[in-house]
């Protein structure tokens, strides 16, 4: 952390170079680019398919909130479901295929 803000660092081992960000912008969320969420899914680990974010328990009231305000993107998988989500619900992991 640095100064309150979660730093989260990249690093990739074909070319040993290390990227470090503190925001992520994810344009397969939100219908809009600008909306602040305040809850944009956290990075954790990629393969070679593809990369898996989890959206923490924490923010997961304001993402039900806003799938429900239909801010989130109508193409999101599952979208009816997570409007009707517990705010109790286990964490919501999101995986990312890479295509060619």
């Amino acid at each position: 952390m640095k100064k309150g803000v979660i730093q989260q660092i990249l690093f990739n081992k074909q070319s040993n170079e290390a990227r470090m960000f503190n925001r992520e912008w994810n344009e397969f969320l939100v219908k809009e680019k600008g909306v602040n969420l305040r809850f944009v899914p956290h990075f954790g680990c990629q393969d070679s398919d593809g990369i898996y974010h989890s959206l923490y328990n924490l923010t997961l009231e304001r993402f039900i909130s806003s799938a429900k305000a239909g801010i989130l993107s109508p193409d999101l998988d599952k979208l009816e479901e997570i409007k009707n989500l517990d705010t109790d619900a286990n964490p919501i992991i999101f995986y990312y295929e890479f295509k060619d």
